[in-house]
């Protein structure tokens, strides 16, 4: 899915408890670490953050991690590999700590995401969706994505393959 980067989407913070800024691995506290920072995880962004092309965004609830998204600057992620695209950021990893779903995190956090790639001057926002994921499809079309391509990928005797092409 994309969305051309005209102009600024309006959004409201959904609560005045909540706090969003740039997050280092230090930020994800205990819970994440057992439940959605698993070993391979952690190592994956412990290797992300030292990019200067790519940026951790966190929602702070009370002062706890509630929801964390990476954006990738001039490229695209897909089975593990990044594709350079100038001008195009990549929404990474976005991912809600179950405590806190039900509260409009997705909707805010993807419009916010979007507003900062059109400040960083990106011409277009893309992510990858999974067709089973309907809250997640059902975000990006509220904040003016339209679905692009469909593709398909598979894995076969431990190799992974796609049906994208960039």
């Amino acid at each position: 899915m994309s969305k051309t980067l005209e102009s600024a989407i309006d959004i409201d913070l959904p609560n005045q408890n909540y706090d969003v800024r740039l997050i280092s691995l230090d930020d994800y506290d205990d819970n994440w670490k057992s439940d959605y920072l698993t070993q391979s995880r952690y190592e994956q962004y412990r290797e992300r953050f030292k990019r200067d092309d790519a940026v951790d965004i966190g929602c702070f609830i009370d002062g706890k991690l509630a929801y964390s998204t990476w954006i990738l600057f001039n490229g695209i992620e897909c089975n593990g590999k990044i594709m350079k695209k100038d001008s195009i950021a990549f929404l990474w990893d976005s991912y809600c700590y179950p405590l806190y779903r039900g509260r409009g995190l997705h909707n805010y956090m993807n419009a916010y995401s979007l507003n900062m790639m059109l400040e960083k001057g990106m011409e277009k926002g893309a992510v990858i969706v999974l067709s089973s994921n309907r809250p997640a499809i059902k975000t990006q079309l509220k904040c003016g994505m339209s679905i692009e391509r469909v593709f398909y990928t598979y894995k076969f005797m431990k190799k992974k393959y796609s049906s994208l092409n960039l």
